[in-house]
């Protein structure tokens, strides 16, 4: 006879029963017994809170006291391997990956823990310990490690030279300057064209007038013209109103030496210039000063009033004109013609080789597409300005007049750094529309010659403005492409 609760005993376990036997078929889905099903000696045990709140703290704290160790061990372990040199071996390959990240050059990382020995020796042994200026000791750095490069126009700036390059895009702003464009000629930094109205005007000087001292300080003249003219004009440059005495020789008076006292001014000289000109007041002239962002609202404005005026032809003065952003230079083109090729750009890094940059013809900008255009350039003619005067050029657009052009086929990204300093890199070369490429010609040739002389200047006459006044009174045709500017 079986004990009454034996059928309790041999429940199946799990509240499974013959009918949902999970190897049988035709089983149904096994659903666990509630805790009232249970006798008591089966109801399932409950953990102590406390206990299991206690083990999760110290497995999180466990986890983050691991975590912190990790940290600064890797802290640890990527000083020693940026502060150390390993000749070869599976610790020089696992060590590359780790100096890249950090900014240092792998393959030049002695000569990295050089520069940081000598700052560090300097600091320790140097007699004047309240002489050093660490930022521009590593200012100086920087552009020592720039100019290594070996490119004229990949530069490092520092953030006061940066911010005058800023100002310049804007307007070409002259902080405490004189009011003259400078230019070399036969190794002789000159005034090469006078802002009238300004403080070398009202002082006497002429265009022409080479300046040979400054403040007593003689000029001299590396043979780079780019940084020639920047580190005299520097000399030349000051605070407002404070005086600074030249040391002048006029070429156009026998070669006579004189000093003259200079006060300096804020000279500042809009994107845009214009005014009518010519014996019937009929041709607008186009003076664009700079490439920035506020040239082309300034364009439509400006020209648009010489519009009303009913003019037949313009002048476009790019004489001075040092470049500036590339893509204002494709919107100024897109005001003469109508779409096409403005440049071709090579960048053999990406794999972009001569690759077509259009004419950017802007919805609301002006059309001047059928009206006669001269072009006026010098040696101060350069980058976005000759992208513009190259494409007008090789299109058959407008004829160039004056000086061969400065002949930077480069352009370069400024990049703003963390001490408000910036870099500029060349990452591309650009050819002209007729595939031209500046580096080789040197420059842009115009197609009607005319070089400005100290007689003509000191006598007040433009002679490649009235040039080109004559071109577009006798309705002169296009001439050629000179060779040396022509496609190769």
């Amino acid at each position: 006879m079986q004990d009454s609760n034996s059928d309790i005993i041999k429940q199946p376990e799990h509240g499974l029963s013959p009918t949902n036997n999970p190897l049988d078929v035709n089983s149904t889905i096994p659903v666990l017994p509630s805790e009232s099903s249970l006798s008591p000696a089966e109801v399932l045990p409950v953990r102590p809170k406390r206990r299991t709140i206690r083990n999760r703290l110290s497995y999180i704290l466990g986890n983050m006291v691991l975590f912190v160790a990790a940290f600064f061990l890797g802290i640890i372990f990527t000083i020693y391997m940026t502060t150390h040199a390993f000749d070869n071996g599976i610790i020089k390959e696992i060590q590359k990956p780790i100096l890249n990240a950090s900014g240092i050059p792998a393959d030049a990382q002695l000569q990295w823990l050089d520069l940081q020995a000598a700052f560090s020796n300097i600091d320790r042994f140097f007699y004047g310990r309240d002489k050093i200026d660490h930022k521009k000791m590593v200012w100086t750095a920087a552009e020592a490690a720039v100019h290594a490069v070996g490119d004229p126009f990949t530069l490092f700036r520092q953030p006061e030279q940066a911010q005058n390059d800023r100002q310049s895009l804007e307007a070409r702003r002259l902080g405490g300057g004189l009011g003259f464009y400078p230019a070399i000629r036969d190794k002789r930094y000159l005034i090469n064209r006078l802002i009238p109205g300004n403080s070398a005007d009202k002082a006497g000087l002429q265009e022409g007038d080479v300046i040979l001292k400054v403040d007593g300080q003689p000029v001299v003249l590396t043979g780079d013209d780019t940084k020639d003219i920047e580190n005299t004009s520097k000399m030349v440059r000051g605070e407002i109103d404070s005086a600074v005495n030249l040391t002048i020789e006029r070429p156009s008076e026998n070669n006579r030496v004189f000093d003259v006292s200079v006060t300096r001014a804020d000279i500042v000289v809009p994107p845009i210039i214009t005014r009518l000109v010519g014996d019937n007041k009929d041709v607008g002239y186009i003076n664009v000063t700079t490439f920035g962002p506020e040239t082309m609202r300034l364009f439509d404005e400006k020209v648009g009033e010489l519009e009303k005026s009913k003019v037949t032809s313009y002048v476009l003065d790019l004489r001075g004109n040092g470049g500036g952003l590339v893509d204002v230079s494709q919107k100024l083109l897109g005001r003469f013609l109508d779409g096409g090729v403005a440049y071709y750009r090579n960048v053999p890094y990406q794999n972009m080789l001569i690759q077509p940059e259009n004419v950017i013809n802007e919805k609301e900008g002006l059309k001047l597409y059928d009206k006669p255009l001269v072009v006026l350039i010098d040696g101060g003619t350069a980058s976005a300005s000759e992208i513009t005067a190259g494409a007008l050029q090789d299109r058959n657009r407008a004829a160039l007049i004056g000086e061969k052009s400065f002949g930077k086929g480069m352009a370069q990204y400024v990049l703003d750094l963390p001490s408000k300093a910036t870099v500029r890199i060349t990452f591309e070369q650009w050819l002209t529309p007729n595939k031209t490429s500046l580096s080789e010609t040197k420059g842009i040739q115009p197609n009607i010659a005319i070089e400005s002389n100290g007689e003509d200047i000191n006598a007040g006459r433009d002679t490649q403005l009235e040039r080109a006044l004559q071109f577009l009174k006798n309705k002169e045709a296009l001439p050629p492409v000179p060779a040396s500017s022509g496609q190769k």
